[in-house]
């Protein structure tokens, strides 16, 4: 994002409390299987709370059979993360 761009997005969010924390660590994972999906979900949400993750979002096309199923995460560990999926 251009720096002037994010300096008046900072400025309006100031008026009301708001902060930005611009991210480099965002992830996209995506899986063709269902059962793909539902192990990487499993394994996200019995990860602790302080785990190398955060803001996990799940999407997948709806009425689209072939659609992926997607997730898009921000990675705060990516030792601990790489690991986590090791495990399993």
């Amino acid at each position: 994002m251009e720096k002037v761009k994010l300096q008046k997005l900072e400025k309006i969010l100031e008026k009301r409390g708001g902060t930005v924390n611009m991210q480099a660590s965002v992830m996209e994972l995506s899986f063709e299987k269902d059962e793909d999906a539902e192990w990487f979900e499993k394994v996200m949400e019995s990860s602790p709370a302080d785990s190398a993750v955060s803001c996990v979002m799940t999407m997948k096309g709806l009425g689209n059979k072939k659609a992926r199923h997607k997730f898009v995460f921000n990675v705060t560990d990516m030792d601990n993360f790489i690991d986590l999926l090791d495990e399993e």
